[in-house]
Parts: structure tokens; sequence; C-alpha cells
């Protein structure tokens, strides 16, 4: 073997490792763009939830053309200290959703249903939600869900911008915006909103 196989191999094995070992908290820096909200909240139908997170817990995503480096991308130590690129690249077309991400110990994670969840505490203020476009909830029901958090929470419906391609905030809240009109005989769906 040569020792680039070796120290590949290594870096694999090390790979491997860290990731069993930890898990990912990404987060956009935004959550105006239509993409994000198309490919991660069931196009449009879903919530965004927007989190307080100290600056020294994230790490910015680095966008690559190509690969880097197995032995490179690698986390030194796990989870704990340096953490290579592994967890911090994607590939160049993924930069719209200007993404920082938090490396944790899955160990530290509450595990239900084979899946892991980060509590919300003083690294993870739930700040705001936002429902999107063609979301049903309202501001009552998630309200109502959240409890007394809620007093410390921002509620915000979203809508499609009108002049660009960007997700903005529905001036007129969670109201009911659709109304049905009806001309003679047929009825026809019409959309009420405020240009912006």
């Amino acid at each position: 073997m040569n020792s680039l196989t070796k120290r590949c191999g290594a870096a694999f094995l090390s790979g491997t490792k860290a990731v069993s070992e930890c898990g990912i908290l990404c987060f956009s820096r935004h959550w105006t763009n239509p993409v994000l909200w198309s490919h991660y909240a069931y196009k449009h139908t879903g919530l965004c939830l927007g989190f307080d997170v100290p600056d020294s817990l994230v790490q910015g995503v680095t966008y690559l053309k190509q690969r880097s480096q197995l032995d490179r991308r690698v986390p030194a130590r796990g989870c704990g200290g340096e953490q290579g690129t592994l967890f911090h690249a994607k590939f160049e077309h993924w930069t719209y959703e200007d993404e920082v991400r938090r490396v944790v110990r899955l160990k530290e994670a509450i595990k239900k249903d084979g899946r892991y969840f980060w509590p919300f505490g003083n690294d993870l203020l739930l700040r705001e939600v936002v429902a999107g476009a063609l979301c049903n909830v309202n501001d009552d029901q998630l309200k109502r869900l959240l409890g007394r958090r809620a007093k410390s929470v921002t509620f915000t419906k979203a809508r499609l911008g009108f002049k660009k391609f960007e997700v903005v905030m529905q001036q007129r809240g969670f109201r009911n915006t659709r109304r049905l009109a009806v001309e003679g005989k047929d009825k026809k769906r019409t959309w009420n909103s405020t240009r912006s």
C-alpha cells in the first residue's frame, strides 16, 4: 500500500467514525429565497423556524467546484477540535442557501424513533416562526403549540414577491387572503393581496 492509500484509508475510517458520532444543525442566514421554501418546506406549505445561535457555535459553509482531498476533509478528533471540511463543504450550486452549520455530538441529543433532535436552550433560542405562503396553519394554532415559549417568538406569514423572485412578509398577517367571487353562474377564485 502506498502512503496516499494508507492516508486515505485512515481518513475514510476516521470520517466514518466522525459521521456516526456527530450530527449537523443546518441554518440559512435568511428565509427569503423561494428555492429554500420549495426544497425544505414542502413547496411553501411548511414552516421556517428562526433561531438565535451564538456565532461562536456555527461555521459558514464553503461552496466548492470540486471536492477537496479526503484527508483534509476529515475532522481531527471526531466532533471536537478542528472540524476539517467534511461537515462544512458543499457543491457551489448550493450557494443560494447561505448556510451556516453547527456540529454536535449525537450522544448529547435527544433520540426518538431513530431520529436525533437538539433541544432548545440558550445555544438554540427559537425567535421566529414563518409560515409559508401556502401554509394553512395560523398564528393562533402556532401559539397554542408553543405554549409559554410563544411569548418570545415573532410569528410571520410569508408570501411570494410581486416584483422579484423572493419570499417576503405578508403585510396582512395570517388573515385568510382567499375569497370566492361569484360572477354570474361561474365561480371564480381570485386572490387579494397588497402590492409592495
